[in-house]
């Protein structure tokens, strides 16, 4: 069984005791650490806030990506934000005075800046509203062209127009394939899809 968070040990050589091979595009993936841990971001479920300025957690202490960060926040829909905070102003994650949505988007500027070519979401953006999850996903949508992206999600939504989607059970790979193709299938995706969708029969 392995979760994302496994995943992206093996990916990025956090985790080098396995069995088996990987491979990207043909050459085994210990060759090309640490090289490939520069191409891959990540927001996981719990996103994470340093103590520091907002600035500063999204941009990870790198002083040449700070002229992407309004953009991309604005993007997010984040404008209110923007507009009832100072970007350098100090941010103490254990006083709770943010949303779990606004960390959440936090998270996802922080990978939208950095430009990564592979991206990991890990239920991402389960702190969000339906309405809100809705405008960002149209956001990154556009960003994810050219780009490989995994997604784990319990929401349908947030999956649906994926290239490949896998489906498990109790850790196994039950089902693949494109919404339509698994929604035709009838089976486990399709009871998914029906109990959060309501699709019908």
């Amino acid at each position: 069984e392995m979760c994302i968070r496994d995943s992206f040990k093996l990916l990025t050589g956090l985790e080098s005791e396995y069995e088996g091979r990987i491979s990207v595009n043909g050459t085994d993936i210990r060759g090309l650490w640490p090289a490939l841990y520069d191409e891959i971001g990540v927001v996981l479920q719990d996103a994470f806030l340093f103590d520091d300025t907002f600035l500063q957690n999204v941009t990870l202490y790198r002083p040449e990506l700070q002229g992407r960060v309004e953009p991309v926040m604005r993007s997010l829909g984040m404008d209110a934000f923007l507009a009832s905070h100072y970007l350098d102003q100090p941010f103490q994650n254990t006083k709770g005075n943010l949303s779990g949505g606004e960390k959440q988007k936090l998270a996802l500027a922080r990978v939208l800046v950095e430009q990564k070519n592979v991206i990991f979401l890990d239920e991402a953006t389960n702190a969000l509203d339906a309405n809100n999850e809705r405008e960002i996903m149209e956001q990154l949508h556009a960003f994810y062209k050219g780009r490989t992206v995994v997604v784990v999600a319990h929401r349908l939504s947030t999956v649906r127009d994926a290239d490949k989607i896998v489906v498990l059970d109790k850790g196994r790979i039950v089902e693949e394939g494109t919404h339509q193709e698994l929604t035709a299938l009838r089976g486990t995706y399709y009871k998914l899809v029906k109990n959060q969708l309501e699709l019908g029969n």
